[in-house]
């Protein structure tokens, strides 16, 4: 449940696997130099937690969603999230061996901070979700998001980056500055099913979280 959790948080979006499997034409490989470009609109939420890779500031960050969306759509739900354009450029025929595919996108989204020192992200959506605290910092921040997928048939390799940068106030009106960015490595199987979201495994995860100074926007 957790780590269904946590995948649906630092990996890409499942959109991905549909509409990349949209461009490969019926029964026709296609050369592994021909490429095709698609746009599709999606939903984005990312929360930011040092805790997973076990350094950094006490800091938790949501991107896209808030702290009360993902309390409202429980471990298994959907928060919904920030309206963005995805764009993905295809190459050869998915999934067939060589096969790759490019994505990208650059959305503004709500952002929400809260220090919280006892634990990960479960354990403070465990302890606050009945009474969600004030958020350390809020407002809007630019998400963006860049990775690369190879295909080998039965399974892939995705390689993902995604982060956020938000100037931000505090409650007492400060301006602070901060910065997530999760990079993973992701093996998938089955690409494509509609457990393919599930199916994603990260392999490798680097996050870090920073929340400096003040300043002017």
């Amino acid at each position: 449940m957790r780590t269904r959790m946590l995948t649906r948080a630092v990996t890409t979006v499942a959109a991905i696997g549909a509409l990349t499997l949209a461009t490969a034409a019926p029964g026709q490989a296609r050369p592994h130099h021909q490429r095709d470009t698609l746009e599709v609109d999606v939903a984005i939420a990312q929360f930011y937690d040092n805790v997973v890779t076990g350094d950094g500031p006490d800091y938790i960050v949501f991107s896209g969603a808030s702290a009360a969306d993902w309390c409202a759509a429980g471990p298994e739900g959907d928060p919904g999230g920030a309206p963005a354009t995805l764009r993905v450029t295809t190459r050869g025929t998915l999934p067939e061996p060589g096969s790759s595919d490019r994505y990208r996108l650059k959305a503004r989204v709500p952002v929400e901070v809260y220090a919280f020192d006892e634990g990960d992200i479960f354990q403070f959506l465990d302890a606050s979700c009945g009474d969600l605290p004030e958020p350390y910092a809020a407002g809007m921040g630019t998400a963006r998001w860049r990775g690369t997928t190879q295909y080998d048939g039965d399974t892939a390799a995705r390689q993902d980056y995604n982060s956020v940068r938000a100037w931000l106030r505090t409650g007492d009106g400060t301006r602070v500055r901060v910065t997530a960015s999760s990079v993973s490595t992701i093996a998938i199987t089955d690409p494509f099913t509609e457990d393919e979201a599930g199916e994603q495994t990260p392999t490798d995860v680097r996050v870090k979280v920073k929340v400096v100074g003040r300043g002017r926007c």
